[in-house]
């Protein structure tokens, strides 16, 4: 009698286990998740009544504060015009078209999709690399010789 109470305690105590990892793995997914459900527009312009952003500081600031790794990202802005602020931060502004490839290489992950469509608007979107820019590696020299 006591060996058949071991067995069925035993079978209890291995169902019991079974159930509880079986629903800790499925409650834990969510832990692991990425926050693919959001999405970081960006409206590449320099028309602040429109919440534009002109520069690529104002875009690095605009990132870090407001979108995380793997979010999908969006930068839209008019193609042919000047719009975009190449100065650094606190120099006199100067503008240009908006440089969409650098905009790709600094932000969007490469083994995602990547989607690039002109309209009115060129839209580029891709999912978010990092909230930090990659760094550029130059092939040029920039030191000058003495």
């Amino acid at each position: 009698m006591r060996n058949g109470l071991n067995t069925l305690i035993s079978i209890e105590i291995y169902r019991l286990v079974k159930l509880i990892l079986t629903t800790s793995v499925f409650l834990s997914t969510s832990l692991w998740a990425s926050p693919m459900d959001s999405v970081c527009s960006i409206y590449v312009d320099k028309e602040e009544k429109l919440n534009g952003l002109e520069s690529n500081w104002a875009i690095e600031e605009f990132i870090k504060e407001n979108c995380e790794r793997n979010n999908i990202i969006s930068f839209f802005g008019k193609p042919n015009e000047q719009v975009f602020n190449y100065s650094e931060k606190g120099k006199t502004p100067y503008y240009m078209g908006i440089p969409f490839n650098t905009l790709i290489t600094s932000w969007c992950r490469f083994d995602r999709n990547l989607t690039d469509e002109t309209d009115t608007f060129r839209t580029v979107t891709c999912v978010l690399y990092d909230n930090e820019p990659r760094q550029f590696i130059q092939s040029i020299n920039t030191k000058s010789k003495e």
